[in-house]
């Protein structure tokens, strides 16, 4: 098995309740200055594979998960309410993003799926809460709607991210990476790439409370 480059993020890990940390990561097969002599971004020739490392002593080791069965790229990671591990993953090629499942904690993975319809990119998947007395289940996620890299939106699931019902637009024009956080005070942090020329030219941080995605949501606590 022959690993050219091998990169993680862009995101964060997370850690499961069980206290494992899981960082998401993504491989070549081929060497990156064979990458950079075929352009690039823009010569998508190898195949990039999506995996996981985990510890489970706090950092002190680590052990390296299975490749995904996909062409997949950039990722990202959130916690089911039962225990499960879904990858959100960037696409090598097509119209979707591709999710998969672990159940041993990114040991191994499920076959991917289709998930949301995307342009390639990398996107932000993020747990806001589990369904409790006070709370329901929310995941939340960030993305360009397109077409392409443009319109950044933020959704909210309240299924375990089966479907994401909520959408608010964050911006209306070009915009390209982002990534999620939930701040101290429960309010949601988004650090996103945008322009006006292309979508690279500002770094921009924005924050926002839950109840700016539920406002006239019915049944939202």
């Amino acid at each position: 098995e022959h690993w050219g480059a091998m990169f993680f993020g862009p995101g964060g890990a997370i850690q499961t309740r069980a206290g494992r940390i899981l960082v998401p990561a993504a491989m070549r097969p081929d060497s990156f200055d064979f990458f950079l002599s075929i352009g690039g971004f823009t010569g998508r020739t190898s195949l990039m594979r999506a995996y996981v490392l985990y510890s489970d002593d706090g950092g002190v080791s680590w052990r390296r998960g299975a490749l995904l069965r996909a062409q997949t790229d950039e990722n990202q990671l959130v916690e089911l309410a039962d225990g499960a591990i879904l990858m959100d993953a960037r696409q090598g090629a097509g119209e979707h993003r591709w999710l998969a499942f672990s159940f041993d904690g990114g040991a191994t993975w499920s076959d991917p799926v289709p998930g949301q319809s995307v342009t390639p990119i990398s996107a932000a998947i993020e747990r806001y809460s589990y369904e409790g007395e006070a709370e329901p289940s929310r995941i939340l996620w960030t993305g360009p709607a397109g077409p392409g890299r443009r319109r950044l939106v933020v959704r909210l699931s309240y299924d375990e991210g089966q479907t994401f019902s909520v959408e608010r637009l964050l911006y209306g024009g070009l915009a390209a990476y982002s990534d999620l956080t939930v701040l101290n005070d429960r309010s949601i942090g988004v650090f996103w790439e945008r322009g006006v020329s292309q979508p690279y030219q500002f770094l921009t941080f924005t924050r926002f409370g839950i109840d700016f995605l539920e406002a006239g949501v019915v049944g939202s606590r």
